[in-house]
């Protein structure tokens, strides 16, 4: 019987989702027969779930650059609100004057004709509200 070091079998449940079982053997040195009992060992210990079990792995790249658009966008639609000042919204295919009569990080408050309402910039980047022309 083979023996498997912590390393090893760290190096295995590491890489069951990415690798073959014969670059996984390659890797460290072993013969992939061993391994692929390893694995079978590993899953009866519940270290390993099967590779149907797993989620797909996710661009993070493409989820930081949309978060670091998105950054940029809330910072220029708070640059528009000003506090006492009028501004155009459109809401639900209706453009409104509105006199913005609060303000802060999160979100602020209209006031329009009848009512006073308030938005979290995200509607702005939602496209529930969006500033009129």
């Amino acid at each position: 019987m083979v023996k498997f070091t912590e390393l090893e079998d760290n190096y295995i449940v590491r890489n069951y989702t990415s690798m073959t079982s014969s670059k996984i053997a390659k890797g460290i040195g072993k013969e992939l027969k061993q391994v692929e009992n390893r694995v079978r060992f590993l899953k009866k210990c519940g270290l390993i779930y099967n590779k149907s079990n797993y989620a797909p792995l996710v661009d993070t790249t493409k989820l930081e650059m949309q978060g670091i658009q998105n950054k940029m966008d809330m910072t220029e639609a708070r640059k528009k609100i000003k506090l006492n000042k009028f501004i155009k919204l459109q809401i639900n295919n209706c453009t409104e004057n509105c006199e913005v009569i609060f303000k802060t990080f999160n979100y602020f408050t209209v006031k329009h004709k009848n009512y006073i309402e308030s938005f979290n910039y995200s509607d702005v980047l939602m496209g529930v509200v969006s500033f009129g022309r």
